[in-house]
């Protein structure tokens, strides 16, 4: 019986326990679904301040939101947005109290007051207000003995600055008016040293310049003078003889500059846009004279050097110009002499040419045997592969060799090419030109005569070789630039031996 009871017992512990902690579970879930209402309400309401630019208000309702969520982001981003606002706004307060400083009618402050009630400056409009009646009649009289009574008699001094300010400006105008008209530099750098806000102390700066400007050109200090009349000018127009200084200042600065320049078509323009009574005229048409002059060459025309000369206006410019010109003309001959000197190289070089020629020739005549010779020598061709017509002529060494008809007869174990006479000839040989093989060479056909003379015969041949002999030879070829073949026909009207030599030549040995 004991042991049933305390089950039951025990059954009745764990649903108690199991209801209590249903309990707490619901009433934390109640907990949160309160704070996360709340929150949502507070930023609502904070963004309702917010715009209505009641960002105190904001501020205070996002402050109490950080203490239940500190982490909360929209919160912090509302904020950074109220501080900005607060700043605006007083910014736009401050403005609308000087606004109505500015105005300074009763009514200004009035509408301030109205407008922003909380404001700091509410104070000191209410004041304004209060002291508008006597500061206004101050203004009216606008003299420094009305503005002192304001002062004196004001018991919150509410325009206090106002009426010092017009005191300093009533006192500069009147130290203004003493001295504006003054030649006394002194005088006026005291103004202005006195005066820095006044609003005569750029009109006491443009006297000053002036004054110190036409001190300096006085005293021929043109840099000095044209720098505070320049300043003068800058602010304001100038007339009279400081105009007329500063006009011809920048006349001798432009002149100057044009003189320094080396640019032909600068100096023209200038030159051209000066009258001819200016003191530049002559000066400046000179430096172009001596421009142009400077810049002839051997290839400049007559043109350029007649106009270097036009634009010369005395004696020395004149003869510095013609020494240029004849230096150009000078540069010009021996340019062309070197010129023509140079192409006669050229046509010399290409057209005669000086060689060393070699020769070959045999009798194939079957009658008298065969004679044959060689030749070696100099030539000198005139004309090329270009010309038309060309001439080879020279003077050659001849060997002249024989052979006897052949019969099979050895003199003990010679050769039977016996070695003859030798001589000189010179050849002269006409070439025509009839057709190109490439650029550089072409192909000839020619006609050529040789005289020649004995030197000496071979030991006992003095009565079988001719003192002199010549020939006509029909002759074709190729010419290059440096080198040349050709061939031959050579017919012999007078023979350099007697024709029966080869027949004979065992009789003649």
């Amino acid at each position: 019986m004991k042991i049933k009871v305390s089950i039951i017992l025990f059954i009745f512990g764990i649903s108690g326990i199991s209801s209590i902690m249903k309990t707490s579970a619901s009433t934390l879930s109640m907990q949160q679904f309160d704070k996360s209402t709340m929150i949502k309400k507070k930023l609502a309401n904070a963004q309702k301040s917010i715009s209505n630019e009641d960002y105190i208000a904001a501020q205070n309702t996002l402050n109490s939101l950080l203490k239940l969520e500190p982490n909360n982001g929209k919160a912090k981003e509302l904020l950074d947005e109220c501080e900005s606002g607060i700043k605006k706004q007083k910014q736009r307060v401050h403005q609308a109290y000087l606004d109505a400083c500015k105005a300074g009618t009763i009514s200004a402050f009035q509408n301030f007051i109205s407008k922003y009630p909380n404001s700091e400056y509410v104070s000191s409009a209410k004041s304004r207000i209060e002291d508008y009646s006597l500061w206004q009649k101050a203004k009216e009289q606008n003299t420094i003995t009305a503005y002192n009574y304001y002062l004196s008699q004001s018991s919150i001094l509410a325009y206090k600055n106002d009426a010092e300010d017009a005191i300093t400006t009533i006192q500069s105008e009147i130290e203004w008016n003493n001295c504006k008209t003054s030649n006394d530099e002194d005088k006026i750098n005291s103004f202005i040293k006195n005066n820095p806000s006044s609003k005569y102390v750029n009109q006491a700066k443009y006297r000053l310049n002036i004054l110190k400007g036409e001190r300096y050109y006085a005293s021929k200090n043109y840099n000095q003078a044209y720098t505070y009349l320049n300043e003068a000018d800058n602010f304001q127009t100038l007339i009279g003889a400081p105009a007329t200084h500063l006009k011809m200042m920048n006349e001798t600065i432009e002149y100057e500059s044009i003189m320094s320049s080396s640019d032909v078509s600068k100096v023209k323009s200038y030159l051209n846009a000066l009258s001819t009574s200016s003191p530049f005229y002559v000066p400046t048409s000179n430096k172009i004279a001596l421009l142009l002059g400077s810049a002839l060459s051997m290839y400049s025309s007559e043109y350029s050097m007649n106009e270097a000369l036009v634009y010369a206006k005395d004696d020395n410019t004149r003869a510095a110009v013609k020494r240029y010109i004849s230096k150009a003309k000078a540069d010009k001959a021996y340019y062309e002499r070197q010129r023509k000197k140079n192409a006669h190289k050229r046509w010399w070089s290409k057209n005669f040419k000086v060689g060393i020629d070699a020769d070959f020739g045999t009798n194939i005549n079957g009658d008298s045997g065969a004679d044959m010779f060689y030749s070696t020598g100099l030539l000198l061709r005139f004309g090329n592969v270009d010309n038309v017509f060309s001439l080879v002529t020279g003077l050659k060494y001849r060997w002249f060799r024989v052979m006897p008809e052949y019969d099979g007869y050895y003199d003990n174990g010679n050769i039977e090419w016996q070695y003859f006479a030798g001589g000189l000839n010179v050849p002269l040989n006409f070439r025509f030109n009839v057709g190109k093989i490439a650029n550089n060479s072409s192909i000839y056909l020619g006609l050529g005569t040789e005289y020649g003379f004995k030197l000496f015969p071979a030991k006992g041949m003095d009565g079988i070789v001719n003192n002199n002999y010549f020939s006509i030879y029909p002759q074709f070829g190729v010419m290059w630039p440096h080198f040349e073949l050709s061939c031959y026909w050579k017919t012999y009207t007078v023979s350099p031996f007697d024709k029966y030599a080869s027949s004979n030549f065992n009789e003649y040995k």
